[in-house]
């Protein structure tokens, strides 16, 4: 990877101050918060390999914040939308598919990719292949231009034989509103599309972008002018209704004149293997300068020819081509001689360019009116040769910025392994000590490699950078009056025989020269640290406007800036986060001119304490009052502590407070009551609150805990019942725990709906309409049991009501009928003789502390109960003497100091033999 860019406890309460301060400066424009990305076409050969992530984003901030890349795809059909975290002077990098590059000629297209940024970014964008390796400073948008020309070389045509591939000058436009009325007027054809039909040279034509949208546009194809500048797309002038991004260059060219052929080891290659693709965000022509200073790129001295075919090489391998292209009829282009003097080279109408074709030393160009400067490289300092190839091939394309775009801070980085890395630096010789790289001036750390421009106060460095590390390269001049220019190229050769170049200009100056005065407006609740701020200009220029807005520092509060469609004022709403503690922001307005306004702003909260963040009310009985008292202290020095609606979060809470509102004094203090009533139990967990002015506050948490109240009932079981008859039990509710509970009747419905559906079997009489049962306390009521000429078994869940409805309030109820015998022989049927025991009830875990055995036998026999545990260890319950019918034997287990477990009644009349049933005690 490699990718250069620029980087310009207490418990709290809020009566809430905010103060601010200005300052003022002028500095240089050097990125932006808005990018819309358009990415040129290229050619690979036949035998090339390629990846669909072949295009990668890299992204550079000064400052912290969040940076968005989005794009709905377009015809693509692959949208993205990725948000990451921007750390200042480090690297966000994204890979996206290479279907973005592959748009229809002449078709609008929605295949932007959005890169914005809640602070200034630079991005630079890289197409990486197996043979395409260039780069691209983009442009933010809001120095964006309505008025653009196009670079680029002649059209290439390479292969076996001549004529098979065709790679043509191209550019793509960007638009960042609908309905951008785009005028191109070509300097030579441009090709067809698919529904788009071809636009003559010297005649505009008209293309409608909507926002977000790109569009791609070719040289037309002519074998007449293979390889001949007459099919040079250069000068191609581009207006538009609104502002609009271009980027020029080829798809895939080689400087200058490269053979169609290329023999190694006695086969025959694609010549386009050897070729690059080329492009350059172009400069608005508003930027456009009039003098430049130009440095080749650092060349391999051992160079050697193209595989010395007469004819078919380079037209010259050595040196760089530099492009001039004018902007107004009558420029003339001049470069300083050693004397100082100027020798005119050329004089150009608007939109026509001149080209040098070797450039070995450094110099400064002079033009008339504001021009364009682009320069290619020929040649680079890898010298790892094939026999027979060369690699002077490899061309790159970068813009060189006017001395009025220089610049005054950057910082790139390196992290490419195997790629060559270098760095050209111009300055003034004079400003060279100034200017430090990592804390060591330029004029001691590159020493050995100053060049000076003859004629000129200027100097050059070209450097070789490390390419076997990843490093960030951080430049600044020490004083505001020193301006400097660098650019970062580079080269790869994979495999030996296919190279790859890449060059662009770290940064630029995008500031405009007005005499424009910001004016930042604000409104808002002072008190809650909220405002809404309106920047303007003062007396504003024409050329003049607002750049953008950001915080350059924050801590709990954050900006939200509308989006800028007008360049006269920008609004934003600025909020502390969090109103309980103390914010502070500052906020950065830029204007186009480079001037800016700095207001700080800091939100100091009143601070109270409290003497208890969490108030236990400890373990108390239902119908139980308690209360406490909450200290709270005004903390303040100078501003009074106004709680108003002080109340607990439920709504239904079972904790009442003794006043609503509260007003202290700064250093005052005062008691709020809170008292619990457990005479409902619906909750026992709340918060007490309060407003205070703009927000509510957490004053205490309040916990309780309550006594369970334990009860004792048994369910019900009615021995054989004649059909006919009818039979009754006493149900038994009984209070074994340490707190009250009301017994308040039963759930009729629950009886009426099993009645309703085959007859009344269960029905209650004697049942107390409300009863209170203290610890200890019991009650009772009957049961009545009929099975209404059934012979079968009924059974029911009668459902009592009690407060609270926390503890169990079921019984089950059963019982079964039979009928008389009608024989005719008449013997009384008694029980029978052997001994058993049933139950218990309820089982096989008792309610509370007791449960119920049924035992039968011998009438008149003496029957021993014993419970047993799982280690055999016994406890006597008791005897019982048996009659004619079963006896009911309560047994209480709390009084045998039962421990939870599993256990047997054991039942023995002494003659026979035992029966048990097991029990399992919670």
């Amino acid at each position: 990877m490699k990718c250069s860019a620029v980087i310009i406890a207490l418990l709290l309460c809020v009566t809430g101050i905010v103060h601010a301060s200005d300052t003022r400066g002028t500095s240089t424009i050097l990125e932006g918060k808005k990018f819309i990305l358009g990415f040129p076409s290229y050619l690979k050969g036949s035998s090339e390999q390629d990846t669909n992530w072949s295009i990668q984003i890299c992204i550079r901030s000064h400052y912290n914040g969040t940076v968005n890349i989005f794009s709905s795809g377009g015809d693509v059909g692959i949208p993205l939308d990725r948000t990451f975290p921007l750390v200042a002077d480090s690297i966000v990098t994204m890979s996206i598919p290479r279907t973005f590059v592959e748009s229809v000629v002449g078709e609008p297209d929605a295949r932007g990719v959005v890169v914005s940024a809640d602070v200034p970014i630079a991005v630079t964008s890289y197409q990486r292949t197996r043979s395409i390796l260039e780069s691209i400073q983009h442009i933010p948008v809001r120095s964006w231009g309505t008025d653009h020309v196009v670079a680029s070389i002649y059209q290439d045509q390479s292969g076996t034989p001549p004529g098979t591939v065709s790679a043509s000058g191209e550019f793509v436009i960007v638009a960042a509103e609908d309905n951008t009325v785009v005028r191109i007027t070509p300097t030579y054809a441009l090709r067809a599309g698919i529904t788009s039909p071809a636009f003559p040279a010297n005649a505009t034509n008209t293309i409608t972008l909507q926002k977000n949208q790109t569009v791609l546009m070719l040289g037309s194809e002519s074998t007449a002018f293979t390889r001949d500048w007459r099919s040079d797309i250069t000068g191609t002038r581009i207006q538009s209704s609104k502002p609009v991004a271009v980027l020029s260059g080829h798809q895939r060219g080689a400087l200058l004149r490269y053979p169609n052929m290329w023999t190694v080891s006695g086969r025959t290659f694609d010549g386009v293997r050897i070729r690059n693709l080329l492009c350059e965000a172009m400069i608005p022509t508003a930027l456009a300068g009039t003098s430049f200073v130009c440095a080749p790129i650092l060349a391999d001295p051992d160079r050697r020819p193209s595989a010395a075919r007469p004819g078919q090489g380079a037209d010259d391998e050595r040196g760089d081509v530099l492009q001039f292209i004018a902007t107004q009829d009558t420029t003339t282009i001049s470069v300083r001689n050693a004397d100082g003097s100027l020798r005119l080279l050329a004089t150009l109408q608007a939109r026509a360019s001149y080209r040098i074709d070797r450039v070995d030393t450094a110099a400064e160009y002079v033009c008339s009116r504001p021009t364009h400067c682009v320069q290619y490289g020929k040649a680079y300092a890898s010298s790892t040769l094939v026999a027979g190839a060369f690699d002077a091939s490899t061309s790159m394309m970068q813009v060189i910025p006017p001395v009025a775009r220089w610049i005054d801070r950057c910082v790139l980085a390196t992290a490419d392994v195997g790629v060559d890395q270098f760095l050209t630096l111009v300055c003034r010789a004079d400003q060279a000590s100034r200017i430090v790289m990592d804390g060591v001036d330029i004029a001691t750390r590159w020493a050995a490699d100053r060049t000076v421009v003859a004629g000129t106060p200027y100097v050059a460095y070209r450097v070789t950078l490390p390419s076997d590390t990843s490093y960030v390269y951080r430049i600044a001049a020490t004083s505001d009056s020193v301006r400097f220019m660098v650019w970062n190229y580079g080269s790869r050769v994979a495999n030996d025989t296919v190279p790859g170049a890449f060059g662009s200009p770290v940064a630029m100056d995008m500031s405009l020269p007005c005499s424009d005065t910001i004016v930042l407006e604000q409104s808002g609740r002072a008190q809650c640290g909220q405002y809404e701020l309106r920047a303007t200009l003062k007396n504003p220029q024409v050329c003049g406007g607002l750049y953008d807005m950001f915080l350059t520092s924050k801590d709990n509060m954050e900006m939200i800036v509308q989006e800028q469609l007008n360049k006269s004022y920008l609004y934003a709403s600025l909020q502390a986060t969090d109103l309980r503690r103390p914010a502070s922001a500052t906020v950065l307005v830029r204007a186009v001119n480079g001037t800016w306004l700095q207001r700080t702003f800091h939100y100091q909260p009143d601070v109270w304490k409290v003497d208890s963040t969490t108030m236990q009310y400890g373990l108390m009985n239902a119908a139980e009052k308690r209360c406490k008292f909450l200290h709270i202290v005004n903390t303040s020095a100078d501003s009074a502590l106004r709680l108003t609606d002080i109340h607990m979060q439920n709504p239904n809470s079972i904790f009442t407070v003794d006043r609503d509102r509260l007003t202290l004094a700064p250093g005052d203090s005062a008691d709020i009551q809170i008292c619990c009533s457990m005479s409902a139990f619906t909750l026992t967990r709340d918060t007490l609150r309060a407003e205070v002015n703009c927000h509510e506050m957490l004053l205490t948490a309040v916990e309780v805990d309550y006594q369970q109240p334990k009860i004792q009932v048994r369910d019900i079981t009615f021995d054989s019942v004649q059909v006919a008859d009818s039979a009754s039990r006493v149900l038994m509710i009984r209070n074994v725990g340490t707190t009250s509970f009301v017994w308040t009747g039963y759930d009729s419905l629950a009886l009426a709906s099993y009645r309703a559906k085959s007859g009344p079997y269960f029905w209650i009489a004697d049942l107390p309409g409300t009863d209170t049962l203290q610890p200890g306390d019991s009650a009772q009521c009957t049961v009545w049991y009929a099975p209404r000429g059934e012979r079968k078994k009924h059974c029911t869940d009668m459902l009592f009501k009690t407060i609270p409805r926390s503890i169990r309030n079921s019984v089950r109820l059963c019982g079964s009928g039979y009928q008389i015998s009608t024989t005719s022989i008449s013997e009384t049927v008694r029980p029978s003789n052997e001994l058993r025991i049933s139950g218990p009830t309820p089982h096989p875990v008792p309610h509370g502390d007791r449960c119920t055995v049924s035992v039968s036998g011998r009438d008149g026999s003496t029957v021993t109960l014993t419970l047993v545990d799982a280690c055999g260890r016994t406890s006597l319950v008791g005897t019982v003497v048996l009659g004619s019918m079963p006896q009911q034997v309560e047994i209480d287990l709390a009084a045998l100091a039962t421990i939870p477990g599993a256990y047997s009644i054991v039942a023995s009349d002494g003659l026979t033999c035992s029966q048990t049933t097991i029990l399992s005690i919670p």
